[in-house]
């Protein structure tokens, strides 16, 4: 752990074999914390600001986690429990919040924020799930949860007070979100196998 500045926090716990756990945090007032319970799970959190969270707990075996904040008051939950799976968080703005669930094998989630108070959830059941967040703007919301196996979702959201809700249970369904502009809503529930949407939003 590397820490500058005063305030900070940094907790690891492991228990297993080979795990890897590196935090770097710079500025102040920030939170770190990361728990690893199994064999080769690696997780970095990096925060460059002030009063950020985040916090990484890893259940299984091989799974992967990536956290960057940039700004203050940004906070990101990531759980995994299972094997192989991967999260990659990256937050640059104001009081931004991420949580990232994963339970099951080889899924695959990548969320990133950029501008104010934007919300993000993933939920991933199953296996070989794939899930694609981006944000750029202010006062954003998007959930997304699957589960089965293979399934795809990405959101896009670009402007401001936008709310996405992605819903996708069974297999191989896909679903593409992308909204630019000023208050927009899309809701999305796909139920079986090898279902496709697509829903374009553009406004002011």
């Amino acid at each position: 752990q590397t820490q500058t500045g005063d305030g900070n926090i940094a907790e690891n716990e492991q228990f297993g074999n080979r795990n890897n756990n590196q935090m770097t945090q710079t500025g102040n007032g920030n939170y770190a914390g990361a728990g690893q319970y199994g064999n080769d799970n690696t997780s970095f959190i990096t925060q460059l600001g002030n009063s950020n969270g985040a916090l990484t707990l890893q259940f299984g075996n091989f799974n992967g986690s990536l956290v960057n904040q940039t700004g203050d008051e940004n906070t990101s939950l990531v759980g995994q429990d299972g094997n192989a799976n991967n999260s990659v968080v990256n937050q640059n703005g104001f009081s931004n919040e991420s949580l990232v669930e994963q339970l099951g094998n080889n899924n695959s989630s990548g969320v990133a924020q950029m501008g104010d108070d934007n919300v993000s959830y993933v939920g991933q059941l199953g296996t070989l799930n794939n899930s694609s967040v981006f944000q750029d703007g202010n006062n954003n919301d998007s959930y997304v949860l699957q589960d089965g196996m293979g399934n795809f979702s990405d959101v896009k959201q670009i402007g401001n007070e936008n709310g996405s809700e992605v819903y996708q249970t069974g297999d191989g369904n896909i679903s593409g979100v992308v909204q630019t502009g000023f208050m927009n809503t899309s809701f999305v529930n796909q139920q079986g196998n090898g279902n496709g949407s697509t829903v374009l939003q553009t406004g002011a």
